[in-house]
């Protein structure tokens, strides 16, 4: 399979300030905090996602979030490409089955297993 590739439009990245009590890891799935360009982990696919890290984010350190384009995000279980995706509780990637949670994306390519870093389309 070939290595996943960010493709950022003018405008697709945001700044991040992790206001969460861990790092955040790459190619994570964020969601807004309170403070004003703040971000937390999405730990359900229920909570609206901001966006996508595009490298670790330590405690209390702005970061790059990823809003719009062509993201790498790491899976949290198998995605068939072209499937709608979400995140789980660690907010990685997972097919979205629930019409009522939140889709960060499309899948571009395929993630055979966990930890797998895949392309989605940001919608």
């Amino acid at each position: 399979m070939p290595e996943a590739r960010a493709i950022v439009p003018d405008g697709g990245v945001r700044a991040g300030l992790n206001t969460d009590a861990v790092v955040l890891p790459k190619a994570r799935i964020v969601r807004d905090h309170t403070l004003t360009d703040s971000v937390r982990l999405c730990t359900d696919a229920d909570q609206f996602p901001k966006g996508i890290t595009m490298q670790s984010i330590a405690i209390g350190v702005t970061g790059d979030v990823q809003i719009a384009g062509k993201a790498k995000l790491e899976a949290g279980a198998a995605v068939l490409k072209d499937a709608l995706v979400g995140s789980d509780s660690t907010g990685r990637g997972i097919t979205i089955t629930d019409p009522g949670d939140f889709v960060v994306g499309r899948a571009v390519t395929a993630a055979d297993d966990a930890g797998d870093i895949f392309e989605i389309e940001m919608s």
